[in-house]
């Protein structure tokens, strides 16, 4: 996989750039935390379904492998766009902006790297249904 993440190593590789865009934000850095969101989104893209090429491809490919829902993957698309014209429309976004970008973010990689796995550990624990006589 591209950036050499996967599995465990890529919850920690995405979880530390995720705290460096949290360090952005808090500075106040919030052009510098645009990109890293948009980055963020890219290598999680990239890591499961490969680079198609363009952003546009990613999210398509990542939204029919069932990784996020369509509803996600318009406000993806909406997320990927303000990082485009941070870094080439010099587009300055708020607080607000960026709280809306990492609460998207979080949820998504939360649901792709954090939940499942919880769910796959919870599931091995219930036990099963007893047989109907």
């Amino acid at each position: 996989m591209a950036w050499g993440i996967e599995g465990e190593e890529s919850v920690d590789k995405l979880g530390n750039l995720l705290q460096e865009i949290y360090e952005a934000v808090a500075g106040g850095q919030l052009r510098l935390a645009a990109m890293g969101v948009r980055s963020l989104l890219e290598q999680m893209m990239v890591a499961k379904v490969g680079d198609q090429g363009t952003f546009a491809k990613n999210l398509n490919a990542f939204q029919e492998k069932g990784f996020i829902s369509l509803v996600q993957r318009d406000a993806m698309s909406a997320i990927l766009d303000a990082g485009h014209a941070v870094a080439h429309r010099a587009f300055e976004p708020l607080k607000d902006d960026l709280n809306t970008a990492l609460d998207i973010a979080e949820g998504i990689f939360a649901a792709i790297y954090i939940h499942a796995n919880a769910a796959n550990k919870l599931a091995d624990r219930v036990p099963p249904r007893p047989k109907k006589p």
